[in-house]
């Protein structure tokens, strides 16, 4: 008994590792959305995110639900996570493009049936050497 008691003190730090694998954390929209990357990858489509203000809604598509992931980098989440989201984000314009809309509304971050509404941050979770973000917003026409 004593010898399994003692393997399991042994183990436990790499156990405790694969914890936080599994972790979520929030980051900033703003420095995300005026970066190169985003100008170089955003469509020409509205997005806003949690209770921001848009002009009046003509049409509504409805509610779509998009996951997107990046390979975690070994340097930083934040960069993983950024990928993760304006790949979303592209997907999101893609599919309001595709149904006939130019907005998007009511951007949250949506994870393991939690919602996360903001208008100033995103969730991003990472695990299995992968960062993941997953988006709920309504597709409109302006």
């Amino acid at each position: 008994m004593k010898k399994v008691l003692l393997i399991l003190i042994a183990l436990t730090p790499f156990f405790g590792n694969q914890a936080t694998a599994g972790s979520t954390d929030k980051y900033e929209l703003k420095q995300l959305l005026e970066s190169d990357e985003a100008y170089n990858t955003l469509l020409d489509i509205s997005l806003y995110f949690g209770d921001q203000q848009y002009s009046k809604v003509e049409s509504t598509y409805g509610e779509v639900v998009i996951k997107k992931k990046a390979k975690r980098s070994k340097n930083s989440d934040q960069k993983s996570c950024g990928q993760a989201m304006l790949r979303a984000l592209k997907t999101l314009q893609q599919r309001a493009i595709s149904e006939g809309m130019n907005g998007v509304i009511d951007i949250k971050s949506y994870d393991n049936n939690r919602t996360f509404k903001s208008d100033t941050h995103f969730e991003c979770g990472a695990e299995n050497g992968m960062a993941r973000v997953v988006l709920k917003g309504t597709l409109v026409k302006f």
